[in-house]
């Protein structure tokens, strides 16, 4: 196993991504550390780092050092983006920093930082256009993404210190709002392409821009399974927005997701976004909790692995993942989930379903074994759980939260207690409509009863008031259509047909 550390020196906090690779190709997060450091703290004067700020920083780099120790990480990978690439005496601190903590930093260019973001974007949340903004403490990033490949991108000389120091400190804090409003719709006016870009998703990501998803989701009963890929409505974004920038700074904290470390530059980081929302007639927002540090780690990680940058299907990598890191990265789970979705091709008019819930079925069928992870007993419940948790990318989280109670209901035990912070959100049709769905994938266990694949195929007649399923094999499938017929009266109750389970 290996074990690399991914280290991102920004102008607002330093922080650093623990993430295992392991013998089988899987990888996971396992731990996360940040500093509030403000290094880019008076940057504006003079155009140097201060001392106070590099302390600060320094000593935050000595503490990620004991826990790169800890953990016996054997790649590091840290890299320095706004404050330390804007300051003239940037060479002096790297010195330090490798010199008393042995760190060498790389300092990256703005459009390689958008890069990176771009990789830790397309690589987790399924969007084939859109336009991403990253509001750090020294500079905005912004991409154009067509076709998920970067059309344009560009970064911008200011963030939510810079902004703060600039605009927001004076006593007439209302003119500098307007000012900094003023400033930074010029900058956009002077990007060529931004105005191509309208209508499209806008994608954003740093610490700011997830604070403001943080106050908008205490709203969403279906939002605390993941801030990432969690979406607002454009007219909701620009008022939640205009709320935060109107509100003192000795206040803004109080409203739920903004910490005291940020509240008195949260308008400084939400107002490039403020003025984008209405530069692009944005529609819909979309919060990534992923970007510079998971795209430097993308980067080097398919670069080893001899693999493509970015990934054919986010779902489909995302859940080969999920199998490997959970050991169900198995023959039967795969013959499970191809027999479930021969069941739904041959039998979906019953539903009626259609493809969304294909795209679920076959998700559940590749984690319906997850929650073995934990323990034999109860494993349907495990792994609604886990599938809740285990950071499925590609999916929204409603689609997470259904694809889960397919997992839950994959055997027929209840799962009655586990659904019940879900019911006023989903709703008593949904949830019937996906124990109806799951029963498909009840089948295909039943028919994979001895986990050794006897059963090479099937064929499904469906005729009047019975459905036929003829299980293929040139072995013995008694077992198989014995275990199956024991659900027959479930599938009868589920869709008002018969169901006849024969030897092929």
């Amino acid at each position: 196993m290996e074990r690399y550390g991914i280290i991102d020196l920004g102008s607002n906090s330093v922080r650093m991504n623990i993430v295992n690779v392991y013998k089988n190709g899987s990888y996971s997060l396992v731990d996360q550390a940040k500093v509030m450091v403000r290094l880019s703290e008076g940057l504006a004067d003079g155009g140097t780092l201060k001392p106070e700020p590099i302390a600060r920083t320094l000593n935050a780099i000595k503490l990620f050092n004991q826990l790169i120790e800890a953990y016996g990480v054997t790649k590091v990978a840290a890299v320095a983006t706004a404050a330390v690439r804007q300051a003239s005496n940037a060479s002096d601190f790297l010195d330090r920093a490798l010199e008393e903590h042995q760190m060498a930093f790389e300092v990256i260019s703005g459009e390689d930082e958008a890069y990176y973001d771009y990789l830790g974007i397309i690589n987790t949340i399924d969007l084939k256009d859109f336009l991403m903004i990253d509001t750090g403490g020294g500079s905005t990033e912004l991409a154009w993404v067509v076709d998920r490949e970067i059309k344009a991108s560009v970064s911008l000389p200011f963030g939510s210190v810079i902004l703060t120091e600039r605009f927001l400190s004076g006593d007439n804090r209302e003119k500098g709002i307007e000012k900094a409003d003023k400033f930074v719709r010029k900058a956009y006016k002077d990007v060529p392409w931004l105005k191509e870009a309208k209508g499209l998703p806008v994608v954003g990501l740093g610490g700011s821009l997830r604070s403001v998803a943080k106050v908008h989701r205490g709203k969403d009963p279906l939002s605390n399974v993941s801030l990432h890929n969690y979406r607002m409505p454009g007219k909701e974004l620009e008022a939640l927005l205009t709320d935060i920038v109107n509100t003192s700074p000795d206040k803004v904290s109080d409203l739920p997701g903004i910490g005291k470390d940020r509240s008195d530059i949260i308008a400084g980081g939400v107002l490039p976004l403020k003025v984008l929302a209405g530069y692009v007639d944005l529609e819909q927002f979309v919060v990534s909790g992923n970007g510079l540090r998971e795209g430097v780690f993308f980067n080097r990680y398919f670069k080893e692995k001899d693999l493509p940058m970015v990934v054919p299907s986010v779902l489909d990598h995302s859940l080969e993942n999920v199998r490997k890191r959970f050991n169900v990265d198995n023959p039967h789970t795969a013959h499970v989930r191809k027999l479930a979705l021969r069941l739904f091709d041959a039998l979906k008019e019953l539903g009626p379903f259609d493809e969304s819930d294909r795209i679920l079925l076959d998700a559940a069928g590749h984690l319906h074994d997850i929650g073995m992870h934990i323990e034999y007993y109860n494993h349907h419940r495990h792994g609604f759980y886990l599938t809740l948790n285990a950071r499925l990318c590609g999916l929204t989280n409603e689609e997470i939260i259904k694809v889960a109670v397919l997992v839950g209901h994959h055997r027929e035990s209840k799962l009655k207690e586990d659904l019940e912070r879900f019911k006023s959100a989903l709703g008593k049709e949904t949830i019937e409509h996906l124990r109806r769905l799951a029963v498909f994938l009840q089948i295909a266990e039943r028919i994979d009863r001895s986990e050794s694949q006897v059963v090479d195929d099937l064929s499904v007649t469906l005729s009047g008031e019975e459905a036929l399923v003829r299980l293929l094999s040139e072995k013995d499938t008694e077992l198989e259509c014995v275990a199956t017929m024991r659900i027959a009266e479930d599938f009868e109750k589920a869709y008002g047909v018969k169901l006849r389970v024969v030897r092929g």
